[in-house]
């Protein structure tokens, strides 16, 4: 995890721009410029590390949907479809009857996978699968806000979201006002999981946070942090819903992940240890392998939670870090 400083450390930072690091200068009252490329390298270490995360949650959470879709149309053709849907109860084209044009970067999404690009109709048609491993993470949240086929039938969401959620707390499958605002809640969920997701893909402050919002009505819970220790509790927070999330679409998934080396950095790295073991960089212990004995006591500093390098003819061989 550790990453060694830059030969020129200014320099950098001129590169980096002074105006993208203000924010970090003011939340984690940065002293110099060795602090602020530790904190810098800190919050990309963690935005690469989430992207293992992200990109399970994403995959889990499309075949899911796409599944479930597909069961409910295809298995429902009667009700939902004008024609044969293409494909079979696992996998059809379940979008071809969806109302999208209620979101018109939804329709589009869907439209540039079924056409040429003079907007001609595919013959044949690309395979479901292929076309909804096309779509963007950002859109599924749309998917699941349509209401309505296109002959004006009312989609049953009750009956697809517990095939998606399959592990949430409580029963998704209800049909008054008191499930639709569960369902509701999960959707914001995925919301807040989006955001994530961009500011990670976008090189952007992934500690950096709104007002936290209640996934019930939207209401502030939280104003949105003003300093490090703040930050620090949110990411805790996020990373929670976001291992809970995987979670509620498969347990076995889920168990998998905290299983990981990725889960047990990530878990460091959130923490004020893992946060000084980058803002104090070039306080990382250092210990030439040539000369390497029990008097120097690896042990120790990682008890202590400190990084150390180990050094051979004066280039780094090996890193250890604490979990």
């Amino acid at each position: 995890m550790f990453r060694t400083s830059p030969a020129n450390t200014l320099s950098l930072i001129n590169d980096i721009t002074h105006t993208r690091l203000i924010n970090y200068k003011n939340i984690f009252s940065v002293s110099d410029e060795s602090e602020l490329h530790g904190i810098y390298s800190w919050n990309e270490e963690i935005a690469a590390k989430l992207m293992y995360l992200i990109g399970m949650i994403e995959v889990t959470l499309r075949n899911r949907i796409h599944g479930s879709i597909s069961k409910l149309i295809y298995n429902n053709q009667g009700v939902y479809c004008t024609t044969i849907p293409f494909g079979n109860s696992t996998s059809c084209s379940w979008y071809d009857y969806f109302k999208l044009n209620q979101n018109p970067k939804l329709k589009a999404a869907f439209k540039k996978e079924l056409t040429d690009t003079q907007g001609n109709i595919l013959i044949p048609p690309p395979s479901p699968h292929k076309v909804i491993s096309s779509i963007e993470n950002g859109k599924w949240f749309y998917v699941m806000k349509v209401k309505k086929t296109l002959n004006n039938h009312k989609i049953e969401w009750h009956k697809v979201f517990p095939d998606v959620f399959v592990n949430y707390m409580t029963s998704l499958s209800g049909t008054d006002s008191h499930a639709d605002k569960k369902r509701n809640t999960v959707l914001n969920r995925l919301k807040a999981f989006n955001k994530i997701r961009n500011r990670c893909a976008h090189f952007e402050p992934v500690w950096k946070f709104g007002p936290l919002l209640s996934e019930e009505d939207g209401s502030v819970v939280k104003p949105e942090p003003t300093d490090a220790q703040q930050c620090l509790s949110r990411l805790k927070l996020e990373y929670r819903k976001m291992t809970e999330l995987l979670n509620w679409l498969s347990p076995d998934m889920s168990a998998y992940y905290e299983s990981t080396r990725t889960h047990q950095e990530l878990t460091f790295l959130i923490s004020q240890e893992g946060l000084n073991n980058f803002r104090e960089s070039e306080k990382v212990k250092k210990m030439n392998l040539a000369k390497l004995s029990r008097i120097h006591n690896i042990k120790r500093h990682l008890l202590k939670k400190e990084s150390v390098l180990l050094q051979y003819k004066g280039k780094v061989v090996g890193r250890f870090h604490p979990w």
